[in-house]
Parts: structure tokens; sequence; C-alpha cells
């Protein structure tokens, strides 16, 4: 066997146990010459995500009637100087459940709470969506606070966007999608030209199961002043589930844009009827 193919066999093995080994890491080693050398180089933030790992796996629902996805999600929150505030954010709805975030240490002095309700804009509640702020604060610079949850969404059509950019800097990320081959999923790279963005797209005879992953270095934080709109500037995977196949049959999700548009018409209620009693009573 040649040295290349040796290494062909060790890069696909070792990608197909990525996502096992994905969130089973004790955290980062981060010395104080590498948190030296961070801090030279962004002179001007506190924290930022020294390592992102996110992974979302598509499957059918128990009654094959629905694709779900179920999100696993973890971040390494580093802090660049000593006394470092920062806040995360997680985003659900009725369609998606978080569950119990899971939360590391570096330090047990790192102060840290969570705070959930509806998304809030200028004083304006969203009921229809919920967010979770994690807020923490970190003594001393090279310490860190690891979080990681799952997120399910019970319908895959509410998975319409993965947004790379935080609020704070991320220096990797490490992000995949796990897509069996009866679910049709087409993923739209948008903005990617001027960012350091490496893809790896491979397949497990095994599981019948595509793996496409992306490796990010170096995202800046999102600058939200004076932009037409985050969609138009920032890297973002747009995510369309077209549909899936059950017992020979191919059933469709968003295969065409009728699909779109019956779905957005069975999301407004139907006000015709009680619209034409209202005439006739008049």
């Amino acid at each position: 066997m040649t040295k290349q193919s040796n290494l062909l066999i060790f890069t696909i093995s070792w990608f197909l146990l990525y996502p096992i080994l994905l969130f089973s890491n004790n955290g980062p080693v981060i010395d104080s010459s590498e948190v030296t050398r961070l801090k030279k180089e962004h002179v001007n933030e506190d924290v930022i995500v020294y390592e992102s790992e996110i992974n979302f796996e598509f499957k059918l629902s128990q009654n094959n009637q629905t694709v779900e996805v179920l999100e696993t999600y973890q971040d390494v929150y580093v802090a660049l100087n000593d006394n470092s505030k920062s806040v995360a954010y997680r985003y659900y709805d009725s369609f998606s459940d978080l569950s119990k975030e899971k939360v590391k240490k570096s330090n047990q002095d790192i102060l840290y709470y969570k705070k959930c309700g509806d998304y809030e804009v200028n004083g304006i509640f969203f009921h229809d969506n919920k967010v979770c702020n994690y807020n923490f604060s970190i003594p001393k610079a090279g310490d860190y606070i690891q979080l990681s949850d799952k997120k399910e969404y019970f319908d895959a059509r509410y998975l319409s966007s993965v947004e790379l950019i935080r609020m704070q800097r991320v220096r990797e990320m490490q992000l995949s999608f796990t897509i069996p081959d009866n679910i049709d999923v087409e993923l739209l790279e948008m903005n990617f030209s001027n960012y350091e963005i490496a893809k790896t797209e491979l397949y497990d005879e095994k599981t019948k199961t595509r793996i496409i992953g992306y490796k990010i270095s170096n995202l800046q934080p999102a600058v939200l002043k004076d932009i037409a709109g985050s969609s138009w500037i920032f890297p973002h995977i747009i995510v369309v589930t077209k549909g899936y196949f059950y017992n020979g049959i191919k059933y469709s999700v968003f295969g065409s844009n009728l699909d779109l548009y019956k779905w957005y018409k069975d999301l407004i209620p139907d006000n015709s009827t009680t619209h034409k009693s209202r005439l006739i009573s008049h």
C-alpha cells in the first residue's frame, strides 16, 4: 500500500471519528505564551472564542413524516485580559428545544449565570422567538469557560441558515453537517470569498451518510453598525431541506418554490370564512 493511500485512509478514518471525538475533550490547554501572542494580536478584545465546534445531524422523525435536526454545540471562551466579561446567546422557539447546557471552567472563580426569555429588540418582545443569555466574568487572563448544549429542531424547515460570525472573535471553528442518503439537503455558501474557510466532504459507506465539514479560522467579531444587513456582508450557510425518501417514495419538503409558497400559506390562518360571514351580517 502506498504512502498516499495510507494518508487517505488515516484522513477518512479521523474525519469519520470526528463527530464522536468532537465533544469529548476536557477543554483546551493554553499556555502563557499563547495568551501573550493573542493579546498582542487583538489588543482591543477582552474575550475571544478560542474553539467552536458545531455539528448538525439530519434524521427522520419517529413517524417518518418529518425531517428533524440535532445540533450539538460547544464553544470555549478565553479571556485575554484580567476581569473580562462577555455574553453568549442561544436562540430557540416553539419548533425547537435547548437541552440543559454543560459548563466547564478552568478556574472556579469564574462567575456564570443564565437568563432565558422572549427575544427583545428596542423594547419590543417577540414571543415566537426565545433566547438564552449566558453571562460570564473571567477574573484572570488565560482562563476559559467552555459551554456546550444540544438543540433539537422538530422540523428541518426551521433551520434555514447557519451564521458563522459571532459577537466575539473566533480563532477557529469546526462546523459539520451529517446527512444520510435518504434526506436531500442543499447547502448554499454565502459571502465566503474574503474568509479563511476550508471545506471537506466525505462519505461513510457503512452508515450511508455524507459528512460535510468546514474549518473556519480567524473570524472577526460582528460589527452591525452602518450595514445594509448581516446576510449581505457576513459569511453564512443557507440550509435547504429539499425532501426525503421513505419506503422508496420521495416526499418533498422545500423541493421547489411552490413547496415554499404552500408552507407559507399554511402558516397564515384562513380568515376567509369569518370575513364572508361579516359581509353577510351587514
